[in-house]
């Protein structure tokens, strides 16, 4: 017999599959495999998490005085608009 080209498993590892025929992960193996997976993640350093800061912050500045000024232009815009129509 052929195997599909697509069988619907998707090629990110090996990950287990959820248990079939609607049977439910115990509470202490959900917890187990949690803290594994949590042991595998790269945390970032105090640096990376100070300069990620302060790159959302002057990110967030800089995108804050852009809407201030397209803001002030468009209040402009409006009040002339209502000068000359009324």
């Amino acid at each position: 017999m052929a195997k599909a080209a697509n069988s619907g498993v998707s090629g990110r590892g090996s990950s287990p599959l959820p248990p079939s025929g609607g049977q439910r992960t115990s509470a202490r193996r959900f917890v187990r495999e949690s803290w594994a997976e949590l042991r595998k993640v790269q945390w970032p350093t105090r640096q990376q998490v100070a300069q990620g800061t302060l790159v959302v912050g002057v990110v967030t500045a800089v995108f804050a005085a852009y809407i201030s000024a397209v803001d002030q232009v468009a209040v402009r815009l409006v009040r002339q608009l209502n000068e000359f129509l009324g």
